[in-house]
């Protein structure tokens, strides 16, 4: 079919080969459209034929009733809207951006509660999440749970450069929080609430270098503790000078 503007709605196809097969057309809309094979059902047609070019956007709103001829929503270009259904899977698929205005939600649920929803990206790197140029809590990016109790919360800085990364790891290595961005040295801060302290749930490793190696006590900063294992034992900076526990410079 070729039409500049064509649209479908609550209706079930079938066919023997292709039940549709889209050449050309302008935006689309198939809305609760059903596909299956012909013959009651016993042969097994391919459900949509695309071609990405010259029909690059629309909305696809259909279940397959193919035995084993799913509607593959990696088989559509990126400005197609796609929500299908085979078997027991669901799928939606959104165009390359998706923007929910002030006060706009998106969830992910299932009202069975039996398994978790999971948002993919396919086609890149990264789910992508834009928030506002604000410190305020109240726009920032939230994770709550199913009792809309907060988990963690995600703060926005205007024209922000440096930020942190999370790194997973193989068996035996360790997964990192990092400091990156533009700046050459980036502190990592971690802030306590009120009078509250920073507590570790295991043992503190301090950083460990030689006498030979160990950084000015000014680049260093006030109160920095790291372990010379030439002298073996932690020391701290004062600014101007190493010290040891005992206050000596060492």
């Amino acid at each position: 079919m070729a039409p500049s503007q064509f649209g479908m709605s609550n209706v079930k196809m079938a066919a023997t080969v292709t039940v549709l097969d889209i050449q050309a057309a302008r935006n689309p809309i198939f809305m609760n459209v059903q596909m299956s094979g012909d013959n009651a059902g016993a042969a097994t047609p391919t459900p949509v034929v695309l071609d990405s070019t010259n029909a690059p956007e629309g909305v696809m709103f259909a279940d397959s009733l193919v035995t084993g001829q799913a509607i593959s929503p990696a088989a559509f270009p990126i400005g197609w809207m796609v929500h299908t259904r085979g078997g027991s899977t669901a799928t939606f698929k959104v165009p390359n951006q998706l923007d929910l205005s002030y006060g706009a939600s998106l969830r992910l649920a299932r009202s069975d509660n039996v398994f978790t929803p999971v948002l993919t990206m396919t086609g890149g790197p990264a789910i992508l999440f834009r928030m506002p140029s604000s410190t305020s809590v109240s726009e920032s990016l939230r994770l709550q749970d199913n009792a809309s109790a907060p988990i963690m919360y995600f703060d926005s800085v205007a024209s922000a450069v440096n930020y942190l990364a999370a790194r997973p790891a193989i068996a035996g290595a360790s997964p990192e929080i990092a400091a990156r961005g533009t700046d050459a040295n980036l502190d990592v801060k971690v802030t306590p609430k009120g009078t509250g302290r920073v507590v570790t749930g295991g043992p503190l490793q301090l950083k460990s270098t030689t006498t030979a190696a160990r950084p000015t006590p000014a680049s260093a900063g006030v109160g920095a503790v790291i372990y010379d294992s030439t002298l073996s034992k932690p020391i701290y900076s004062d600014g101007t000078t190493w010290r040891d526990a005992a206050g000596t410079a060492v």
